[in-house]
């Protein structure tokens, strides 16, 4: 499992996020903290893909991500049509298809994320209960997929299949 001081930074909220006329880098711990978030990205894009899949669990385990659009192993840049490819993994293991960061549309809040392996998984389902070590939540199987819901926590539900897995964060627990 990834070190806790290598995700810090995907919750922290600048202090200028809303300012007009600063960045994130004029935030001395931001800017303290790029380091970590270099080595995090570089992990997420070499790891296994049981690892990929518990960090990814443990990110929403613990609060709300304000960062994870920094979360870069589903973007890439075209230099040809100079523009952001969404969607398609990019990690060097082909292991995942794609991964789509689902936002609220009225909020900018994300609201899912939905990850589709390259080909099946079944132990899928063992990797996210690892992810969740330490969570309580209620589990159910019905029909080749498994659902782990969660009470008054930022995880509303998880479901597993063996092709991928779809992470619904609770509308109730997002930031404003």
């Amino acid at each position: 499992m990834i070190d806790q001081k290598l995700t810090e930074w995907l919750y922290y909220e600048h202090i200028y996020r809303w300012a007009l006329d600063k960045t994130a880098y004029d935030d001395p711990k931001y800017v303290e903290m790029l380091p970590d978030e270099d080595e995090f990205l570089e992990y997420i894009m070499n790891c296994s893909t049981k690892e990929f899949v518990t960090t990814l669990i443990y990110i929403f385990k613990k609060e709300y991500p304000v960062n994870y659009s920094n979360i870069r192993a589903e973007l890439s840049w075209d230099e040809q049509k100079e523009e952001c490819i969404e969607g398609k993994c990019f990690r060097k293991a082909a292991d995942i298809k794609s991964i789509y960061f689902i936002e609220d549309k009225d909020y900018y809040n994300l609201n899912k994320v939905r990850l589709e392996f390259s080909s099946p998984q079944p132990d899928a389902k063992d990797w996210v209960k690892q992810g969740l070590l330490g969570k309580t939540y209620q589990e159910q199987h019905t029909s080749g997929e498994t659902v782990f819901s969660f009470q008054d926590e930022i995880l509303q539900t998880i479901k597993v299949i063996d092709k991928g897995l779809l992470i619904q964060l609770n509308p109730d627990q997002l930031p404003e």
